[in-house]
């Protein structure tokens, strides 16, 4: 699959919460391999993590590969959406 078909895949958690989508990957080049996925949050996974950004722009958070349970059409997580309230901000 070639990187740029996986930006706007939706990402459900474990939980089957809807989260956002993928705006951008992260790469060792050294080892050509993803490292993390850029997930922009939705409004209400914002308010459900207690989360806040200005209206105009969305939260994106930095999701380690090893979180990824399955990808096709959409993006499956292992984690639920509690769990991934620890992860930071993507800059």
């Amino acid at each position: 699959m070639k990187i740029r078909k996986i930006y706007g895949l939706k990402v459900f958690t474990s939980d089957k919460q809807d989260i956002g989508e993928i705006d951008g990957v992260h790469a060792d080049v050294k080892n050509w391999r993803i490292t993390k996925l850029d997930i922009s949050l939705n409004r209400e996974t914002e308010e459900l993590l207690g989360l806040w950004k200005p209206r105009l722009t969305s939260l994106t958070i930095c999701l380690p590969v090893s979180y990824v349970k399955d990808f096709g059409k959409t993006i499956l997580l292992t984690q639920t959406l509690m769990e991934l309230k620890s992860l930071k901000e993507c800059k």
